[in-house]
């Protein structure tokens, strides 16, 4: 039994690795994948990377959740200049961060700001 399930594993690893050998290859040559057609992102070759166009309004593909993008191209409101004496708090993330498939209250950016609020505390917490 040993045997058998040490074979498979072997196998499965020689597939994966045949598999990311392929797309580096093709990655090389210049081959990338296309972009989903969804209008809430689009594709950059600058970096490649998710750009979300500013001051758009769109909704999440799971959940059909409203999502506003600021003038920065953030799933956020706008942010304007700080003021004295509170804080900041900037996330980078991936879709766990933006919140995807969530309302916008649901994700931890927002929570975290309430519990500011909550607190008494000056305090502004941005999504991007």
């Amino acid at each position: 039994m040993k045997s058998l399930a040490g074979h498979l594993l072997l196998a499965l690893a020689s597939l994966v690795f045949w598999l990311v050998l392929i797309e580096a290859g093709l990655r090389v040559a210049g081959y990338r994948p296309e972009p989903p057609a969804n209008t809430l992102f689009s594709w950059s070759r600058k970096g490649e990377v998710w750009l979300l166009p500013p001051h758009s309004t769109s909704k999440t593909i799971v959940g059909d959740y409203p999502v506003s993008i600021n003038a920065l191209g953030l799933r956020d409101r706008e942010i304007g200049p700080k003021t004295a004496g509170s804080r900041r708090i900037l996330f980078l993330g991936d879709s766990v961060t933006f919140g995807h498939g969530e309302p916008l209250d649901a994700i931890f950016v927002r929570q975290l700001e309430a519990i500011f609020r909550q607190r008494g505390e000056d305090g502004q917490v941005i999504n991007a």
